[in-house]
């Protein structure tokens, strides 16, 4: 006897009743969801469903934001996410793309509410700097009673065709909402697959034509049915996760109250833990201090040139420690408030194990209203996995 298997409502084969109950849970394992119909002898399999979490709020009435959000709206379905607008949703993405006279290149500018999910602003940071999209951040405070709403502003170039811009920020902003969507399950088989691999896969799995009566085959060839091996047993493979969190821990001595110069003294470490299920290697670290220049930052770094005098040597006789990853790193302090900074010796580090990296920083309270901003970045094999610091360190005046 066999049942039908149906996927989001398309038949798609048949399975036999003694697969059905083993068939049913590997779905469930693998990020699945399904529904048995005894009356109709009937399989329904579906995607999970995340409707909970975010909206998806298109109201700039033009060509290019419509095309934008179909689009979007279109690849987000297809993984299973359900963008109906539910009131109870405590956040809203709203899509704004449009064209502007007066520019001469596209740019993407994010404005958060004040207090905002953490870990959306996270993701948004990772997706963006991996698809090397320019963009601008910025907070604001949201009235009263008008819920969580992250503005993703996108502004052309009037009058351009910028195909391949467009194309970039709808890939990024639909990583972001599927990562956002499957964190809970984002380690099952099927929960980053699209709708059209899981309904291929099905399909092979349950083709009513692989049905086959080995009595039937050996009447109709005139041969006794032989005896069938044992399959061959299959290579279990683990799944391959590289992920990091990357955070600061901090201790601020502030400057006594007798003096006049007002200086700041803190003391951070910079530490990334590998969350992941792969050893990372060839780490790189970066620590962005915005504006450029209202802070300095001492740590164990030294520059390339410099390591045979200054490096400490370890037991085997290599040297190790810290150094400067560009050789231009003081322009870059200056110009930009960027310190890359990556490990003297060959670094991989093993899941659930950390590196950490120690400095210190100090500053004068400037006299202006001013906001000071650290930030940590994180950079593993050779630039392929990149992860944003889950804080920063603030200071408001």
């Amino acid at each position: 006897m066999y049942w039908s298997i149906f996927f989001e409502g398309e038949k798609l084969g048949e399975l036999s009743y003694e697969s059905l109950a083993a068939f049913g849970l590997f779905c469930e394992r693998h990020g699945l969801n399904r529904d048995v119909v005894n009356s109709e002898r009937k399989l329904e399999v579906y995607h999970k469903k995340h409707r909970d979490h975010l909206i998806l709020e298109n109201i700039i009435k033009n060509d290019l934001n419509k095309e934008v959000y179909e689009k979007l709206t279109t690849i987000l379905k297809s993984s299973g996410i359900d963008l109906q607008a539910d009131a109870e949703s405590p956040t809203k993405i709203s899509i704004r793309a449009f064209e502007r006279t007066g520019v001469t290149d596209d740019s993407v500018k994010v404005s958060f509410p004040m207090g905002s999910n953490e870990r959306l602003k996270n993701l948004l940071l990772q997706e963006f700097n991996k698809s090397k999209i320019n963009y601008e951040m910025k907070e604001y405070t949201s009235k009263e009673g008008t819920g969580e709403k992250i503005i993703v502003a996108w502004e052309l170039p009037a009058g351009t065709k910028n195909s391949q811009a467009k194309e970039k920020l709808i890939t990024a902003l639909s990583r972001i909402m599927i990562r956002f969507h499957k964190q809970s399950d984002q380690n099952q088989l099927f929960s980053f697959m699209p709708s059209e691999m899981i309904k291929n896969w099905l399909s092979s799995v349950t083709n009513p034509s692989q049905k086959t009566n080995v009595n039937e085959v050996a009447d109709s060839q005139k041969i006794q049915p032989q005896k069938q091996k044992e399959p061959a047993k299959e290579k279990v493979t683990s799944l391959v996760i590289n992920k990091a969190d990357v955070f600061m821990a901090y201790n601020v001595i502030p400057p006594k109250a007798h003096k006049e110069d007002k200086e700041y003294l803190i003391f951070a470490e910079m530490i990334v833990k590998n969350t992941g299920t792969t050893p990372l290697g060839k780490p790189v670290l970066c620590l962005k201090v915005s504006p450029a220049n209202y802070m300095q930052i001492q740590g164990q770094a030294i520059p390339e040139k410099m390591i045979d005098v200054l490096a400490t040597h370890s037991s085997s006789g290599g040297e190790k420690g810290w150094k400067y990853v560009y050789s231009d790193w003081q322009r870059r302090i200056k110009e930009k408030g960027e310190y890359w900074i990556t490990p003297i010796q060959e670094v991989k580090i093993p899941p659930n194990e950390s590196l950490t990296y120690s400095f210190k920083m100090f500053f004068t309270e400037p006299i202006e209203k001013t906001e000071i901003n650290v930030s940590g970045f994180a950079y593993f094999n050779e630039g392929k996995d990149q992860f944003a610091g889950n804080n920063q360190i603030s200071f408001s005046f």
